[in-house]
């Protein structure tokens, strides 16, 4: 930690860089004190140091869940100098007795407190999820920041992210975004347009800025990415090669083969990417495939289904535990009607549906199922051109 109590119970926070002389002076005057277990502190410094306080005792510190790093030093050093440089209210490892919590950063302001956490170790999602909820029992907002160096990136605009990963995911500037943060390279990330793909890849556009240059509340314009050619490719290589990873308790795979369907011809309208699709956990190829099976597959051109029918059988699939929504601390409530009248509105534009009135919709044409790989290519390369216009 950068800050303890003296023996008045001032704060104080160590300077980034300490003489040898200016070290042992102070060692040698002062006392200093855990702000949250009042406990005694030592001073820890040296050439690869970064001048800090430790425990003296180790003590099972409630507000000290686990050790810093360098890394983690000195990027909250970093992020509370640029806050007070653009004169925005402060405080370094504040601790809150009410909830026996120290946060990084402690922003106030007129529109609320702010809890700003740059997590740099990997913790549960339990962790996550009883942090979060501890300061939103006392009002404060956290906001979480991603060491830029646990974002690990698999190949162009696809990202691996896990559970952990997915817990920074806010709309705290109106947006769903992640931001990370580099200290060693002093600039700021912002993860956006979130695509899932599977449980593993995830497509995202991701730019950095220099936090020197960037003002806080504000976000640097970010363009979504033109995932078509790639999703297309991630698609086909699920068509083909899923079928070897098969688990056989999966309902899913049970339910195409008793509809006398394949991964291998499924229709490449199912596991198309739509807008805020990020809420849901199963992937689109599985969510939509079950939507397809339970409310088109059986239903002739001329019939008509209502959005109420298909989030029915969304929810039914919910219920029985096919399709999940994903587990967010920083985003509670959702709701995927939305999502859901993105895929139909995707499938109004393609032709297959005709929105009659409000969340009525009559069977244009029915979604062809090849049978064989040469109409696979076909139907394929069909649809990525109407996409494409």
């Amino acid at each position: 930690m950068l800050t303890a109590k003296n023996q008045d119970g001032t704060l104080i926070t160590l300077p980034e860089k300490i003489t040898r002389e200016a070290l042992k002076l102070v060692k040698n005057n002062q006392v200093f004190y855990c702000p949250c277990c009042e406990s005694e502190l030592i001073i820890k410094a040296g050439d690869k140091k970064i001048p800090h306080f430790a425990h003296k005792k180790n003590p099972l510190c409630t507000a000290s869940s686990e050790a810093e790093s360098a890394y983690h030093l000195t990027g909250k050093r970093q992020l509370f100098n640029w806050l007070q440089k653009n004169q925005i209210t402060a405080q370094l490892e504040a601790f809150l007795p009410d909830i026996k919590q120290r946060a990084d950063i402690l922003v106030t302001s007129n529109k609320g407190v702010y809890a700003v956490e740059f997590q740099c170790s990997i913790i549960s999602v339990k962790d996550f999820v009883k942090r979060t909820a501890l300061y939103l029992e006392i009002g404060v907002i956290p906001i979480w920041i991603l060491a830029e160096k646990n974002l690990r990136k698999n190949q162009a605009d696809a990202f691996m992210l896990s559970a952990f990963h997915w817990q920074f995911l806010n709309e705290t500037f109106k947006r769903p975004l992640i931001i990370t943060y580099c200290p060693e390279k002093g600039h700021m990330g912002f993860l956006q347009h979130l695509t899932p793909f599977s449980a593993r890849t995830t497509y995202a556009a991701f730019v950095r800025v220099k936090l020197a240059l960037l003002k806080p509340c504000t976000l640097p314009i970010i363009k979504e990415p033109l995932l078509l050619k790639t999703w297309f490719a991630k698609r086909k290589s699920w068509s083909l090669f899923s079928m070897r990873r098969i688990n056989r308790k999966d309902r899913y795979y049970a339910a195409l083969y008793n509809n006398r369907l394949s991964p291998a011809t499924l229709p490449f309208e199912i596991g198309l990417p739509v807008k805020g699709m990020w809420a849901i956990e199963t992937p689109a190829v599985k969510w939509q495939g079950w939507l397809y099976m339970d409310v088109l597959y059986t239903r002739e051109k001329g019939e008509f289904i209502t959005i109420n029918h298909v989030l029915y059988a969304f929810r039914k699939r919910q219920r029985k535990g096919d399709i999940k929504l994903r587990s967010l601390a920083l985003l509670q409530d959702m709701d995927c009607t939305a999502i859901i009248k993105e895929y139909l509105y995707l499938l109004v534009q393609l032709g297959y549906l005709k929105e009659e009135t409000a969340g009525q919709y009559s069977i244009c044409e029915v979604i062809q199922i090849p049978q064989n790989d040469i109409e696979v290519e076909n139907l394929e390369k069909s649809l990525y051109l109407k996409l494409t216009k």
